[in-house]
Parts: C-alpha cells; structure tokens; sequence
C-alpha cells in the first residue's frame, strides 16, 4: 500500500533517503577539496624544495 506521500508527490518512499545521501555525498565532496587545498597550500614550497635537491648535481 503507498504512503500519502507517494500519493501526493509521485515520488518512491525512498526519494528522502537519496536526497540525504546525494547531500551526505556532497559534504564529503566539498571537504576533500577543502583537504587538497590545504595539502597544495601548505606542500608546494617543501615539495619545490625537494624536486630541486634531489634533481640538482652537487
């Protein structure tokens, strides 16, 4: 038997459910770019550093 929801908006049951887990995914997204940001932001200059000592000749 549908729920009144499913009755009124023609949406499955599970539409909420995939709402919050398409925003849970999105969350996730936005705060693995914000740890790339702070890894290159806070790494480029020791990781220049390094390429040039270890591609130099003494």
């Amino acid at each position: 038997m549908p729920s009144e929801e499913t009755k009124v908006s023609g949406a499955p049951s599970h539409a909420p459910l995939r709402s919050y887990s398409l925003s849970l995914l999105q969350e996730r997204i936005i705060k693995a770019i914000e740890l790339r940001r702070t890894i290159v932001h806070y790494g480029w200059i020791p990781f220049i550093i390094y390429i040039s000592y270890t591609r130099s000749n003494p």
